[in-house]
């Protein structure tokens, strides 16, 4: 969302780094708009790993794109920006966070619903944002083929909850008691879309025989992430039509 981090939210993002392990290193990947760059600084900030590494801007990997083309023609992002712009700002720390959780509630079930298609000219579709979330994410798990052995690195990708609640949509799975999965919109009908505050840990682990395997966790549930079968599907796709 855009905007300044409220005390509310410069409080939660310290939060968040004080229950994070102590690693080898950690970096945060972040998009341009001044909160989450804030936020990452926060949270790197307030960790226990000693090694802290300069945040970077994410649209340097893989075009990670936002959810806009031009937010200067979304309706949804002027809502958005006027609904935060609304919030008294002599609201207790408290009742801000559960506004601005109402609002980002609001933008991400409206967007979510428009799947494959986009709201209007100037906002990405979820299908989309979906896609660049993958590459952004395969991006980052490949990354543990080229680390040395026995480390551990904590990788902070700080974006709006709508990214997230995407990333459920199309390409976590979780595995059930009898042996089936629940993905897609079945998993988004029984969570809901992704909170404010709410985060996706990604674990990626590569084996000695060199095969790499990364899981999520979410709301203390684990899942399986299937971000390269999504690319690949989707070129494809686009391969045979």
């Amino acid at each position: 969302m855009g905007g300044d981090l409220s005390a509310a939210g410069e409080g939660a993002a310290a939060a968040v780094g004080h229950t994070l392990s102590e690693q080898d290193v950690i970096k945060a990947y972040t998009g341009t708009v001044p909160r989450t760059k804030d936020t990452a600084q926060l949270i790197v900030g307030a960790s226990p790993t000693e090694r802290k590494l300069v945040p970077r801007i994410r649209q340097s990997l893989d075009g990670f794109a936002g959810f806009f083309v031009d937010p200067q023609k979304s309706p949804l992002w002027q809502k958005l920006l006027d609904d935060l712009a609304h919030i008294p700002r002599d609201l207790p720390p408290d009742e801000q966070k559960k506004e601005i959780a109402r609002i980002g509630e609001e933008f991400t079930t409206q967007w979510i619903a428009f799947e494959d298609k986009r709201p209007d000219e100037g906002t990405l579709s979820p299908l989309e944002v979906a896609l660049n979330m993958a590459k952004s994410t395969v991006t980052h798990s490949k990354m543990a083929e080229r680390l040395k052995s026995g480390t551990k690195n904590e990788l902070i990708n700080v974006t709006h909850e709508g990214m997230l609640t995407a990333m459920l949509r199309y390409f976590l799975r979780r595995k059930n008691e009898d042996g089936t999965y629940t993905e897609g919109k079945e998993l988004l009908e029984k969570l809901g879309p992704v909170q404010y505050l709410d985060d996706i840990i990604i674990r990626t682990a590569t084996d000695a025989q060199g095969k790499r395997t990364s899981t999520a966790t979410f709301r203390g549930e684990e899942y399986v992430v299937t971000g390269e079968e999504l690319l690949a599907h989707h070129k494809d796709s686009q391969t045979s039509s």
